[in-house]
């Protein structure tokens, strides 16, 4: 069961749950304002355009940073997207961006390679394929878990 909750003024106003029996319940509080799953989906796809685009360009990684590695998306995680949000947002993971600040992040990156000559991919709004392709990730990430735990 859900109940929602509105909080205005920093005061918590309950909203009518019909249904509701005596009892205790216990209520999980939820920040709402983070970034959607639509957001996060777009985000892994632009991180692998970017790979894609770095490693079409022969772009070294000496180039953005001080080791020379191929690209990936969790390179493109951990070695750019990671160091903004730390000096941006003073946070590491990018599902806890509120949706307010997620296109600054966007913004700041895509001028960060332009500055170094690059273009970044156009941020994708994730459909049919591309949505194929982030679960088609996801599965082989799973499978890859599973069976790593042997």
């Amino acid at each position: 069961m859900k109940i929602d909750v509105e909080i205005a003024g920093e005061i918590l106003q309950w909203k009518e749950v019909p249904g509701f029996k005596d009892g205790t319940y216990t209520i999980e509080i939820k920040n709402m304002d983070s970034q959607t799953r639509q957001q996060q989906r777009s985000l892994y796809l632009w991180m692998k355009m970017i790979s894609n685009t770095l490693n079409r360009e022969n772009i070294p990684t000496t180039q953005l940073l001080k080791a020379e590695i191929h690209w990936t998306p969790e390179k493109v995680k951990y070695m750019l997207i990671q160091p903004l949000l730390e000096a941006l947002f003073g946070m590491k993971s990018t599902t806890k961006v509120p949706k307010h600040d997620f296109d600054v992040l966007i913004d700041t990156l895509t001028k960060v390679l332009g500055e170094r000559g690059i273009q970044a991919p156009a941020f994708p709004s994730i459909k049919g394929k591309e949505e194929h392709e982030y679960r088609q990730h996801k599965a082989i990430q799973k499978k890859t878990a599973v069976f790593n735990k042997f």
